[in-house]
């Protein structure tokens, strides 16, 4: 009797020993079928940031670009309004000049006809006195 109990012992250690084996080698695929996927998705993931890295990239190239043409922009309407702004000056202080040459010109001709308008009444009482 104690002959069977060690033989069926025995027997259940085998069957034990086999099945753990199995469970182990399962595990074991499992494991690996579960390591490639994860590889899988890493590859996929890092594909996927490799690819947004890459837009942004561009993205990023594109508004430096874009920002380097507002600016450049901004520096040539500035000037634009700088030289505006200095021809505008000098139109103003040439037509001030100018302004001042002709007031004294009129000044000059006021004058001239003030002197006509003085010969003119000499003339009325010249000429009034010589008819008397």
């Amino acid at each position: 009797h104690a002959n069977r109990i060690q033989m069926a012992e025995s027997l259940i250690a085998a069957v034990l020993n086999k099945s753990s084996r199995f469970v182990r080698e399962d595990l074991d695929i499992l494991i690996q079928q579960l390591s490639r996927k994860a590889d899988e998705v890493k590859t996929e993931i890092y594909d996927l940031v490799k690819q947004r890295r890459e837009e942004y990239e561009q993205v990023y190239a594109d508004t430096e670009e874009w920002r380097e043409k507002i600016v450049n922009l901004v520096r040539e309407r500035k000037r634009l309004a700088d030289r505006i702004e200095n021809e505008m000056i000098g139109c103003v202080a040439e037509a001030s000049n100018r302004t001042s040459e002709l007031k004294a010109e009129v000044g000059k001709i006021e004058d001239e006809l003030s002197v006509l308008d003085h010969l003119c009444k000499v003339q009325d009482q010249l000429e009034a006195f010589s008819a008397d």
